[in-house]
């Protein structure tokens, strides 16, 4: 009895310490899933226009995607990384926003931008405002799946 208990706890443990490192991250689909339950008219943009287009190439070798997102007619970049780390050196690098391992660019400056950001991710713009380590998902961010069907595939790589 003492040893199949020994063992579960042990399991959980393992599982427990290898998810740590992924509690700060986030895939795309989640990111898009979030901005469109915190203002369902967020749209995602398919680059078919030049002002729609955005590519890793602009943001260096650790980015891993880029999309544009549009609210209110305002455009703006929303680029993963893989790390919250990498993320938070990418806003400072270009005085962006930043939530988990995601960066938002071209908001600066724009203050319906600015707001939206704050308040549909919490983000930080770690040169202006104090660092965060920690990022939490409010809870009108995971109730009420939108319509349509849910979750949308932002899994990790």
């Amino acid at each position: 009895m003492h040893k199949k208990l020994l063992i579960a706890l042990f399991a959980v443990l393992t599982l427990t310490h290898c998810s740590k490192k992924d509690d700060q991250l986030m895939g795309a689909g989640q990111i898009v899933d979030i901005a469109k339950r915190y203002d369902p008219t967020t749209e995602q943009l398919g680059g078919f226009k030049p002002e729609d287009k955005v590519s890793c190439a602009d943001y260096g070798p650790e980015c891993r995607l880029a999309i544009k997102l549009k609210v209110k007619n305002l455009r703006f970049d929303v680029i993963q990384f893989d790390t919250l780390d990498v993320a938070l050196r990418n806003a400072k690098k270009i005085d962006g926003y930043y939530y988990m391992n995601f960066v938002f660019d071209e908001v600066s400056g724009e203050p319906l931008l600015e707001k939206y950001i704050k308040e549909a991710f919490g983000a930080v713009r770690p040169l202006k405002e104090p660092e965060k380590r920690k990022f939490t998902i409010p809870v009108h961010k995971i109730h009420d799946p939108p319509a349509g069907g849910g979750g949308g595939g932002g899994g990790h790589h």
